[in-house]
């Protein structure tokens, strides 16, 4: 059966997993919340998943709730209508026998796993299958339209109210898959990440204050050394110094927040500080794309 499917913000041949730059990430969560109508607040935006997934809530009773307020149109998304076991971390069992809930990073790569090994994303041609046509439902139909918008509202509806994607992502009845796959790949996936963002920080940085002097050039290292520290928050000590990238990333934001010190210093110490970040993990990227391809 063929069904119907639609682009959205990712290109032909792109994966769901590992952002290759953390500019364009920024940008398709901005993207993401103003084409959903979701407030930034409800979208996780990891990037080992390169598009934000909805933070969904549950009611009393354990049920997903409905995103009101949402744009009716972006009702056609997967990501609207992630099925139960997907739409919130699990609870695993750890390699320790340790029962516990998924981390978001574990949670994101398992998104990301699901919807690609289930079709309702295709990064062949970068297209997402529109859950209200696999329901007869068709957007662009006013009557069609104006029921998908009566039940963001509240209101019930013998369709809508049981749209259940379980089986895209259940594979041959195992509904454990992705999570024993999650578990697998999650270490060199998160390190691969390191990697990438450290590289494409460093990039940025060059290409933003190439052309820059004084204040705006101080102004621009500034942002864009907060944003890895906040990005690389989570990367573990160096074994050579023995201080994390986000810890040495402070004495540099220092450094720039000082108007008599010398902005190229702190530029090329950032650089050292991200491409040493990138070397040290570069070996996960390699590692890690035959799991994303």
């Amino acid at each position: 059966m063929a069904y119907s499917r639609k682009p959205y913000l990712l290109s032909s041949g792109e994966e769901l997993l590992l952002s290759y730059d953390v500019i364009t990430h920024i940008r398709r969560m901005d993207s993401f919340a103003t084409t959903s109508g979701l407030d930034p607040e409800q979208l996780v935006n990891n990037p080992l998943c390169v598009i934000p997934i909805p933070a969904y809530g549950r009611d009393a009773n354990g049920r997903l709730e409905r995103f009101s307020g949402a744009n009716v149109e972006f009702l056609t998304h997967p990501m609207m209508w992630l099925p139960d076991g997907t739409a919130t971390p699990r609870l695993i069992t750890d390699s320790d026998g340790v029962d516990r809930l998924e981390y978001e990073s574990e949670w994101a790569i398992r998104v990301g796993l699901e919807l690609t090994f289930s079709g309702l994303y295709d990064p062949a041609d970068g297209t997402w299958l529109d859950v209200l046509a696999l329901h007869n439902l068709d957007i662009e139909n006013p009557v069609d339209y104006a029921r998908v918008d009566a039940w963001l509202d509240g209101g019930a509806d013998p369709i809508l109210d049981n749209i259940d994607l379980t089986e895209f992502v259940t594979v041959d009845g195992d509904a454990d898959w992705s999570v024993h796959s999650t578990q697998n790949l999650h270490d060199v996936l998160v390190a691969a990440q390191w990697s990438l963002l450290a590289e494409s920080l460093e990039q940025a940085l060059v290409r933003e204050c190439a052309h820059s002097v004084g204040d705006e050039q101080r102004q621009l290292a500034t942002i864009i050394v907060e944003l890895a520290i906040d990005t690389l928050s989570n990367t573990p000590t160096s074994p050579d110094s023995g201080v994390a990238i986000a810890d040495a990333l402070l004495s540099v934001l220092d450094q720039l927040e000082d108007p008599e010190s010398n902005v190229n210093d702190a530029l090329n110490l950032t650089r050292t500080f991200l491409l040493d970040e990138k070397e040290r993990y570069e070996f996960a990227v390699a590692l890690a794309r035959p799991a994303t391809d």
